[in-house]
């Protein structure tokens, strides 16, 4: 039985994660762990659709990363086409 606490990722989940840790693979050990992190908080506070309803300022503060850490990594994954940001909104694209 799990416990309430536990966060558990589906099978699209989990192929993003990987999805983003191959995308980082080639940055710094501090991008690359800041964008598995962020993965993980877009997860978990995403709606049913995949969409982000924070602003960056939000994420920047509940992740403690730097607006240039953060823009960095939002524009590797954007180019990646994992997530799309459109009208100050992030999503995840679906594959």
């Amino acid at each position: 039985m799990k416990n309430k606490n536990e966060f558990s990722f589906s099978n699209l989940e989990t192929r993003v994660i990987k999805e983003v840790r191959k995308c980082l693979a080639e940055e710094k050990k501090e991008t690359l762990s800041s964008g598995l992190r962020f993965i993980t908080y877009f997860l978990r506070n995403s709606t049913s659709y995949g969409v982000l309803v924070k602003n960056t300022k939000e994420v920047e503060k509940d992740l403690n990363l730097s607006t240039y850490r953060l823009t960095k990594i939002l524009k590797i994954l954007e180019c990646h086409q994992i997530i799309y940001r459109r009208k100050g909104i992030i999503g995840l694209w679906r594959t």
